[in-house]
């Protein structure tokens, strides 16, 4: 029980420690922008500090949430056919330029045996090589970082990252998977020491097994064997990403689409009007409503191109409005209205429901403009079609 308490309290104290330090730059700064002398560069490097703490901030939650959803069980693994050459590439390749920029090198080798198409959850996978991968370039200081793939029997894969960093202790290598330890660590990187937490969680999830091989002053090797059994390629048709709300491209001007009618509803005035704005400059006009009944009464009485629909609404849900509204549309023959869920859920919290209630697509909070942007382009290109 003693030990119990002890490490409730450390965790909470790191929490706390780890929300305060972004959310005290982003106050801060966000003072200083209310000063009407700034000069014009002086705004840019505060509005800077203040995307970079909101965006450390959204981070530290995301990863606190799926520690607290592998550790509760609530986290499903959805496998699917996946390249594992191309996932293994995109990973490390999003790191280079990092390792670059310490002086190191960032290799990787994938033995021949190792199947190209593979069953396996590619979020989840890529997730477990992007923490062990980010976290051998921020603790290396001089030489390198490898990943070695190669075939273990016929259903199982070992990924090995090799690096050549400071080390570990016995003692550091026994709390090394712990939340918030980073092994005695001092330096500048940033990091809140949950990374490998989540490794040791994932590998449990995905029934594997970890290991780690470390001497100080002569780096470390963090490995992991899960079974990733043969898969046939997929047929090229598959689920648009843009469904899901999830896009890398550039916001795309307003003058490559015609102008779309959207609905906004959403029970928080902040949200609605951070909607609104958006919506305007990506060229859309813009009608808001603030519960679900409202929502309701004015698809009614006017026609959209979309619904954006906050999910938790005090009336009536997002899901319920949706549902309402697809009834309507059947008993009339009317035009179906493309319906996007816009929520803080997870997109796998709230799957079945968009699938349930006849929404279209799913968009997470808090909102980017690059998704939302993308999401208007499938928007249009569907009534096209």
């Amino acid at each position: 029980l003693a030990e119990a308490v002890k490490a409730k309290t450390t965790f909470l104290s790191a929490v706390s420690h780890d929300l305060r330090t972004p959310l005290n730059a982003l106050m801060g700064f966000l003072e200083l922008l209310d000063d009407p002398q700034l000069s014009p560069e002086q705004r840019s490097e505060y509005m800077e500090q203040c995307r970079q703490g909101a965006q450390r901030l959204l981070g530290l939650i995301e990863t606190l949430l799926d520690l607290a959803r592998l550790e509760a069980g609530r986290l499903e693994l959805r496998p699917r056919a996946t390249e594992s050459p191309a996932l293994i590439d995109n990973q490390v390749a999003m790191l280079r330029s990092r390792a670059c920029e310490k002086g190191l090198s960032l290799d990787y080798s994938i033995a021949e045996a190792v199947p190209r198409w593979v069953e396996v959850d590619d979020t989840r996978l890529g997730q477990l090589l992007s923490n062990l991968l980010s976290n051998a370039v921020k603790y290396t200081q001089q030489g390198g970082v490898e990943l070695e793939v190669r075939t273990v029997d016929n259903t199982r894969v070992s990924f090995a990252v090799h690096d050549t960093g400071q080390g570990l202790t016995e003692q550091q290598q026994k709390e090394i998977f712990t939340a918030f330890d980073r092994g005695g660590y001092r330096g500048t990187s940033q990091g809140y020491g949950l990374g490998l937490a989540i490794v040791s969680e994932l590998i449990n999830l995905l029934d594997g097994e970890l290991s780690l091989s470390s001497t100080p002053g002569q780096g470390s090797t963090f490995a992991f064997t899960i079974p990733l059994p043969r898969a046939s390629e997929p047929s090229p048709e598959g689920e648009s990403s843009i469904a899901a709300g999830e896009s890398d491209a550039e916001p795309t001007a307003s003058s490559a689409r015609r102008p779309l009618n959207i609905l906004v509803a959403d029970d928080e005035p902040a949200n609605v009007m951070l909607a609104q704005a958006l919506l305007i400059r990506l060229g859309c006009e813009v009608v808001c409503a603030q519960s679900g009944t409202e929502a309701l009464a004015a698809w009614q009485a006017e026609d959209f191109d979309m619904l954006l629909l906050d999910l938790k609404m005090p009336d009536l849900d997002g899901d319920q409005v949706a549902r309402s509204v697809r009834a309507e549309e059947h008993e009339q023959g009317r035009r179906p209205t493309r319906i996007v869920l816009c929520t803080a859920y997870a997109y796998s919290e709230v799957e079945s429901l968009i699938s349930e209630s006849g929404c279209d697509a799913y968009l997470g909070k808090p909102l980017d403009r690059s998704a939302l942007s993308s999401l208007l382009d499938w928007v249009a290109s569907s009534y096209a079609k």
